[in-house]
């Protein structure tokens, strides 16, 4: 084989490999886009009625429009779990390999998540003010998993009147064909709201 006829034979062969690459990177992206974290009303549940409250978020400047968004009312005591779907509308198995939910780790105003009900998986130990977790868990094709987390009072200061809204939460990072990415809801998630026993450090 001349020098000629081998550098054509090995320019045809990395070609290949760019395009398949492109192809796995391509694939990998699609898959992941058909995962969404979906937020119900009944996303807030307490061991006391009274604790889950519906926070209306009003949008827009004449505050035309509102919101209802789970919240949790910040009680002494108190005892809820805050639960969201991981769905995949897909037809290819992805893994869930993280989970971030902002403003829920051991900094938080009020409240935090240290745990997860699903095999009690404990928070990573941190000084952030986001709850994060690992993940190893697959997620066929059309399948569906609930997710919940345990939501514990902490010192902090949200009092009578106050609300906390996280938005764009949790954070889901999975992997598909080996290639990791990103997901997360598009609007309010749930809520953190005072009461008259005030979460507020003497």
């Amino acid at each position: 084989m001349g020098k000629t006829r081998r550098q054509k034979t090995v320019l045809i062969l990395a070609l290949c490999a760019v395009v398949a690459g492109a192809v796995w990177v391509s694939s990998a992206a699609a898959a992941r886009s058909k995962v969404e974290v979906l937020i119900g009303p009944d996303a807030i549940s307490c061991e006391d009625p009274a604790d889950v409250a519906v926070f209306e978020q009003e949008f827009g400047d004449r505050d035309e429009i509102t919101y209802p968004v789970p919240a949790v009312k910040l009680n002494k005591g108190l005892e809820c779990t805050f639960s969201f779907i991981v769905n995949n509308t897909g037809d290819t198995e992805v893994s869930l390999r993280a989970l971030r939910i902002t403003g829920m780790g051991p900094n938080g105003a009020g409240a935090h998540m240290p745990r997860l009900t699903n095999n009690s998986i404990e928070r990573i130990t941190s000084e952030s003010g986001d709850a994060n977790f690992m993940l190893d868990e697959s997620l066929g094709g059309r399948d569906s998993v609930r997710i919940s987390a345990v939501v514990e009072p902490i010192p902090g200061c949200l009092g009578v009147g106050g609300a906390t809204i996280f938005d764009r939460t949790p954070t889901v990072t999975l992997s598909a064909y080996g290639i990791r990415g990103t997901v997360s809801p598009q609007g309010p998630a749930f809520a953190l709201v005072g009461t008259a026993d005030p979460s507020c450090d003497e």
